[in-house]
């Protein structure tokens, strides 16, 4: 969440997002309130379980704001599902490419591939990771 004085919520801004901006060749340097979204899709701190993940579904996203009453109280995320739709990537592949296919597939992972094996798998987290160094 991005809050300029910790109290109100301005926008919100993922992994997913960091990874989207940089397929679109935006630079590392770039602040983060140009690539968060500013629509935040909350709920409130009594809201029933079942009915945010209803929301999480219908709005197409991995994590909801908590607020109690017009506080920030937390973040909800949804639980991993498991898939048969893999998306792979060769192992001398650039970065950069995994950020687009990431993007592009809407996923969080790829399978990672080394002369037609399976060598290992790159998240949203290890590229995002990769920029801190």
């Amino acid at each position: 969440m991005v809050s300029s004085d910790g109290r109100s919520i301005e926008g919100v801004v993922s992994e997913r997002d960091i990874v989207r901006a940089l397929a679109s060749g935006a630079d590392p340097a770039t602040p983060v309130g140009e690539v968060m979204r500013r629509r935040v899709v909350a709920v409130d701190a009594t809201t029933p379980y079942h009915d945010a993940l209803k929301l999480l579904a219908k709005e197409r996203i991995r994590h909801l704001v908590i607020l109690k009453g017009s506080e920030l109280a937390g973040v909800a995320r949804a639980a991993s599902v498991a898939t048969t739709s893999v998306v792979t990537i060769p192992a001398d592949a650039l970065l950069s490419t995994a950020a687009e296919l990431m993007s592009a597939n809407r996923i969080r992972h790829l399978v990672v591939t080394e002369g037609g094996k399976v060598v290992s798998v790159i998240s949203l987290r290890d590229l995002v990771s990769t920029l801190k160094e």
